[in-house]
């Protein structure tokens, strides 16, 4: 429009109407205010403030808050380069087991004889992208892995297999998982009693254990990818 005024000006080579013919747009628009500029700065303003609560907000739901249509507040937002930020994905636990064993770790003494076995289930993603799923036992005392199974499903039979991987018997040996719902379901529990281990889900884990999963898991994944 600038341009236009510039071509058609008092005593100019140029009319409006060749001007306007020229340029593509109409007639009219000499003779109208030009209010557009002013009604989307408003908006950017509104969209900035709801944005100062919340930076997440899409042109969706600030057309819902702004009782605006989302065209509009999307247009708006590309004018004045306003987006949202996005959301990163966080891990959603797959689910808890139904029955959770008590903490017999911290209930143990120092002189205690009982044998505490880590277990852990980690995933290791192949040179084909496909994925597999892994779950080990820990002894605690000696830091040896005693069994190692491997499934493409992370499923009770996956800890059944582990356990069933256990080639040895110690008196008191207590199984320390979390409360995943592989380590709760009942095929597990099964498993565990027919090989005379004593199952113990703790949502916080014991410190050590934690400590010596993560790593190994860590180690395991690193190793396999």
């Amino acid at each position: 429009m600038e341009l236009a005024s510039q071509l058609t000006a008092p005593n100019g080579p140029y009319s409006k109407r060749q001007v306007a013919r020229a340029l593509n747009f109409a007639r009219s628009s000499y003779y109208l205010p030009r209010k557009q500029a002013k009604k989307d700065k408003a908006v950017a303003v509104a969209i900035e403030v709801q944005q100062e609560h919340d930076d997440t907000l899409g042109h969706r739901k600030l057309a819902a808050l702004l009782h605006m249509g989302k065209n509009r507040i999307k247009r708006v937002m590309k004018k004045y380069g306003l987006t949202a930020r996005r959301k990163k994905k966080r891990y959603v636990y797959p689910g808890k087991a139904a029955q959770i064993a008590p903490n017999l770790v911290r209930e143990l003494a120092e002189d205690a004889t009982s044998e505490v076995v880590f277990s852990d289930i980690f995933e290791i993603q192949l040179a084909d992208g496909s994925k597999v799923r892994g779950c080990f036992a820990l002894w605690k005392r000696t830091r040896q892995i005693l069994a190692l199974a491997f499934d493409y499903q992370m499923k009770a039979e996956l800890v059944v297999s582990t356990v069933k991987m256990l080639r040895f018997s110690v008196p008191d040996m207590i199984w320390h998982s979390d409360q995943g719902s592989q380590y709760g379901a009942e095929l597990t529990r099964t498993a565990l009693a027919r090989a005379g281990l004593s199952a113990l889900d703790e949502p916080g884990w014991h410190p050590n254990g934690q400590w010596l999963c993560r790593t190994l898991c860590g180690r395991l994944q690193v190793g396999g990818s």
